[in-house]
């Protein structure tokens, strides 16, 4: 499996640098082989840093291929910091992570036909650096979650009053909820914004009155023909307003959309389908809020234990 062979190319490549923080300290501090981070013995370098900036960037399109800040840096260095040392805790409990647990969960992404799982599998393949430090990431999620699954799970006793919390939460949120398969395009913020705007809002008009087709305007502007089924309940406010009460086959007002790197777009989104999400019976919300109950509980708990073994590890940043 060609997945397999250069994960293992990649294995080998990093044990020809298997040495001490010191030796790699004194290599120049902008190589990629110098490290940014340790957690006792096991160490970060900048290219491992690299390759999860270029993972991040490919699953959330996070930083829209432009510099990323500081903060933005640090954040993605301390999630990577927590990873290895949840893979440690999962080791020191007994629990491995096998490579062919870690290449089931890459046919998951490999095997899916929404259009997004299918460009991302297409990116991390694509980029060496990124595909290794993704499974990097995968490890880190299923060891924890294997830990958690012999610590935890079964040991959490849930509150009524608690069930019935959730359940009037469930309720509440749901009650007025929708689901839609959304298409956009994206049309970038250029010097002149008013300008822009002007030509976001000229678009959508001209698509909804039949001037121009979505898939003509795809052809020009940067966008997707369907980025997937999604609830309202974990839409932005900006979007959900735009979209709420939009017929199907339509096209929203431009939303304005601010990216992390600072940068700012105009996003038009069209409605393929809708339907109307309706809140279960009795017996199922009383499941329904029961699991949750138990899931954020589980949570709480493994966060709770993780924050306080993270004490007890070594921990140097370099960054």
């Amino acid at each position: 499996m060609k997945i397999i062979k250069l994960y293992i190319a990649i294995s080998i490549i990093s044990q020809l640098f298997v040495l001490t923080a010191d030796a790699y300290n004194k290599l120049d501090e902008f190589s990629l082989f110098s490290y940014v981070a340790r957690v006792d013995h096991d160490i970060i370098t900048r290219a491992d840093l690299e390759g999860r900036i270029k993972v991040f960037d490919i699953i959330e399109n996070k930083f829209d291929g432009n510099i990323i800040d500081n903060h933005a840096i640090r954040n993605i260095l301390d999630s990577m910091i927590d990873e290895k040392i949840r893979i440690a805790i999962a080791k020191d409990n007994a629990i491995e992570v096998s490579d062919d647990a870690i290449d089931k969960q890459i046919s998951l992404l490999s095997d899916n036909q929404d259009p997004m799982a299918r460009a991302m599998f297409n990116e991390l393949e694509s980029s060496p650096i990124a595909l290794s430090s993704y499974r990097e990431l995968l490890k880190g999620n299923i060891a924890w979650r294997s830990f958690i699954e012999s610590n935890f799970i079964g040991q959490v006793a849930i509150m009524d009053a608690t069930v019935n919390d959730k359940k009037l939460s469930i309720i509440e949120k749901e009650g007025d909820s929708f689901r839609v398969e959304l298409a956009l395009i994206n049309i970038e913020i250029e010097d002149d914004a008013i300008e822009s705007k002007e030509e976001a809002k000229s678009l959508a008009k001209d698509i909804n009155n039949g001037a121009t087709t979505f898939n003509d305007a795809l052809q020009k502007y940067d966008g997707l023909e369907s980025i997937g089924w999604i609830d309202s309940n974990n839409l932005t406010p900006e979007v959900l307003s735009a979209v709420r009460d939009l017929k199907e086959q339509k096209v929203s007002d431009p939303v304005k959309i601010s990216l992390s790197n600072n940068s700012e777009l105009y996003r038009i989104f069209k409605i393929l389908n809708r339907e109307q999400i309706v809140v279960e019976n009795n017996e199922k919300l009383e499941n329904r809020a029961l699991e949750l109950a138990r899931r954020n509980k589980i949570i709480d708990l493994s966060n709770e234990y993780f924050y306080k073994a993270k004490k007890n590890y070594d921990i140097e940043i370099k960054l």
